[in-house]
This record gives structure tokens, C-alpha cells and sequence, in this order.
């Protein structure tokens, strides 16, 4: 009995130490689950409130980092701005002068023929124009250049703002560019005029030189030169001449014929070449009517007797005996054919006795007498380099086109484009 008292003490010992540690520990946990169950319960009973606070809080902090942002020293944000301006420079434009738009152009005409105008008697065309730039305040000055398209495929530059253009005769249609240029840079859209020229081919090329108006009793007269190169020919029968009143059309001609008979004479185109001239005359033709010709070195046998131009031949060519035939002569045979024979026709030695009785020297005398003809003249010398004349001799036989007094004549070719005109 006494030992199990003992023992029944010690056991409750135990026990009681045990329920005391359990029970401290119970109480701390209950402590703790309490603490956090009344923190889960205000959770839950005041959700707002805290969800408030933390709203609270957080603003409270971005604004705390603003402050703190603006207190940053404008050096630093000044760097960073550039450093984020350079950045974004870097990543849209590598090169910065591609930012600046360079300047524009514009080239505007402000004198000269309009579009699609048609020249009928000049092939001298002028043109006026000027530049912009934008902007306005550009420094430097402007330039031009030019170009006819149909006829230059290069651009001329130029400083001055015109342009004076000599064209080529001839119908052709032509485009007058010009452009502003400032340094390198031109107006990509240049100032643009298209014209023609309806002249004649041989404008420049047959002038009318000289005019006579008829006076009286006298007879107009016309003189047309020539600019042609060597180996170039001009046909002008059917070219005409125009006054305010009348007109007149180029007739052909003659230039070779080895016998003069009109009846057998073949006309032909009156063609010019090198050198030539023309002289047409409202006179009656002295040798024959409708006979318009180019004089040789034979037309003084044809003129014997005539009323002629000046500039027609009036002697004629002679091979006069060599000094040796002449010494087979009397002295006064020598004497007669060195003094009187000047090659169109033998004088009259019919009451020259000394002649008369030298047989020897009238057997000479007739034998050349059949040689001073057109016909044998021809035979011999028409191969000659300088046979003809450079002159055209065309007569109107009394048809008189030209008026008293002053009058505005054109000259124009077979296709009735300018050649040339006159004022007289």
C-alpha cells in the first residue's frame, strides 16, 4: 500500500509537469491563433478600409518618387533629353543635313512667241525669262541654261535672263527649254515653248540684193546673189516674187547651146550654183523673146549690133597667129592683122589696096572670117573652165510686176515658203 502511494505521487508528478508543458504550449498557440484570427476577422469585416490604405500608401509613394524626380538637377535631365533626342535622331535620319529640304526653282518666260506659234519669214527666234528660289532669303545668285530640242541636245549655261536663237532654214518644228539654276541644283521642271519655222530651206542662201523701180522710160530691175557652197545647186525657175499688187514667177532658161537657133533651144530649170547671180530686168530681151540665158564667152558674136547689158559679153575670144605664121606675111599684112582683128568679125579692107593686092594675105584673111562665128567659137572654147559667166540674165519682155513709187517685196520658193524680202 505504502509503495504504491509512491508511486501513485510520482505518476502525478509526471503528469502534472506534462499538462503544464502541454498547457504552455496550448496557451501560446491559442495566444497566436487569437492574435491572427482577430486580424483575419478585420480583414474580412473592413475590406475598404484596407484596400483604401494601400491605395493610400501606394500614391504616397509615386509622389515621394516624383519628389524625388523633380529634385534631379536640370543638368542631368538636360543630358537625358539630348541623349534621348540623339537617340531618335540616330534611329529616323543617319545623316542630320537630310532634315533641311534644299531650295526649289522655278523658271518662268516672260517675253517671246507663244506655243505653237508659226514663223513664215524670219528664222531669228528671242526668249526672256526668270528665276525664283524658295526660300526666299537663299544666298547666291541664279543662273540659267538653255536648250532647243531639235536642234542642241546638250544644255548652254548663261547668265544673262535672255536668249537669241538664229535658226536653220528650213520647216521644222522646235522646243525652247530653259531652267533656273542655283550652285548645283536645277528646276526639275523647266519653262518649255514649241514654235516652227516655215522658212525656205534657202532662206540666207538667195538674197535680193538690189531693187530698181521702174522711172519713166526705164525698166525695173532685180538682183539676187548667192551664198552657196562649192558643189551646191538652188533650181529657181518657179520661185516668184510678190508685191502688194502683182507678182511674178521665175520662167526657165538656157545655159548651153552650141548653135543659136530659139526655135531649136531647149529650156530648162534655171539652176544656181556657186557664185552665181541673177539679174532680171522688165526689158525686151535683144536677142530673142522667152530667152533667158547664162552668158558665155561666144555672146559677143550674138551681140554684134545689139543694145546689151553691160555685163553681157560684147567681144570675143581669138587666137591671134603666133609670130612665126605672121612672119610668112607682107609688112603690111602683119601690120593690118596685128592692129584690126580683135576676134568677132574681120574689118572692112575693101579700100585698103596694099591688102587688096597681097593675095597671100586675103586667102588668110577669108579663111579666118568663117572661124569668127558663135558656132566655131563654141566648138573650140566651150570646154573651157571659165566659159560661162556666173550670171543669170532673165527679162520680163515689157511685163512690168513692180509699181511706181515704194512697195515690200517677198521672194519665195516652189513650195511658196520665205526665201528673203525687200523694201524699196
Amino acid at each position: 500500500m505504502l509503495s504504491a502511494i509512491p508511486i501513485f505521487i510520482v505518476l502525478g508528478v509526471l503528469l502534472f509537469f506534462s499538462f503544464a508543458s502541454v498547457l504552455g504550449n496550448l496557451n501560446l498557440s491559442s495566444l497566436s491563433h487569437l492574435n491572427v484570427g482577430r486580424l483575419g476577422l478585420a480583414s474580412i469585416e473592413q475590406p475598404d478600409e484596407i484596400q483604401q490604405a494601400r491605395d493610400s500608401k501606394k500614391e504616397t509613394r509615386q509622389e515621394k518618387e516624383e519628389e524625388v524626380e523633380n529634385s534631379s538637377s536640370p543638368q542631368r535631365k538636360a543630358k537625358e533629353n539630348s541623349s534621348s533626342n540623339q537617340s531618335s535622331r540616330n534611329k529616323t535620319s543617319p545623316i542630320s543635313h537630310q532634315t533641311i529640304p534644299p531650295p526649289v526653282l522655278d523658271t518662268i518666260i516672260t517675253k517671246g512667241p507663244s506655243n505653237h506659234t508659226i514663223f513664215f519669214d524670219t528664222t531669228t527666234v528671242s526668249f526672256e525669262f526668270v528665276g525664283t528660289i524658295t526660300p526666299s532669303h537663299t544666298l547666291g545668285e541664279i543662273s540659267f541654261e538653255t536648250k532647243i530640242d531639235g536642234l542642241q541636245e546638250k544644255w548652254q549655261s548663261t547668265s544673262t535672263p535672255t536668249r537669241t536663237i538664229i535658226l536653220p532654214p528650213g520647216p521644222k518644228e522646235y522646243t525652247f527649254l530653259v531652267r533656273a539654276k542655283w550652285k548645283e541644283i536645277v528646276d526639275l521642271t523647266p519653262a518649255s515653248r514649241t514654235f516652227r519655222i516655215n522658212v525656205s530651206p534657202y532662206s540666207g542662201k538667195v538674197k535680193i540684193s538690189r531693187i530698181n523701180p521702174p522711172r519713166n522710160s526705164q525698166s525695173s530691175q532685180i538682183n539676187l546673189t548667192t551664198k552657196l557652197l562649192k558643189n551646191e545647186a538652188v533650181n529657181i525657175t518657179g520661185w516668184r516674187f510678190e508685191g502688194r499688187t502683182d507678182q511674178y514667177s521665175i520662167p526657165k532658161g538656157v545655159r548651153q547651146f552650141a548653135k543659136f537657133d530659139t526655135s531649136q533651144i531647149l529650156r530648162e530649170d534655171i539652176i544656181l550654183e556657186h557664185g552665181d547671180t541673177v539679174v532680171l530686168t522688165s526689158s525686151f530681151n535683144p536677142f530673142a523673146n522667152n530667152f533667158n540665158f547664162k552668158p558665155n564667152q561666144c555672146f559677143g558674136y550674138l551681140a554684134k549690133g545689139k543694145r546689151v547689158s553691160s555685163s553681157i559679153p560684147t567681144s570675143c575670144p581669138f587666137a591671134k597667129p603666133s609670130k612665126e605664121e605672121l612672119s610668112l606675111f607682107s609688112p603690111s599684112c602683119q601690120d593690118f592683122i596685128s592692129k584690126n582683128i580683135r576676134g568677132c568679125e574681120i574689118p572692112d579692107y575693101s579700100q585698103n589696096l596694099p591688102i587688096l593686092r597681097d593675095f597671100d594675105c586675103v586667102t588668110y584673111l577669108k579663111n579666118i572670117e568663117n572661124q569668127l562665128t558663135y558656132e566655131a567659137c563654141f566648138q573650140r572654147y566651150s570646154r573651157d573652165e571659165n566659159f560661162f559667166k556666173n550670171e543669170w540674165h532673165i527679162f520680163t519682155d515689157g511685163e512690168e510686176f513692180l509699181r511706181l513709187g515704194h512697195d515690200y517685196i517677198v521672194l519665195r520658193d516652189q513650195n511658196g515658203l520665205f526665201v528673203d524680202t525687200y523694201i524699196y
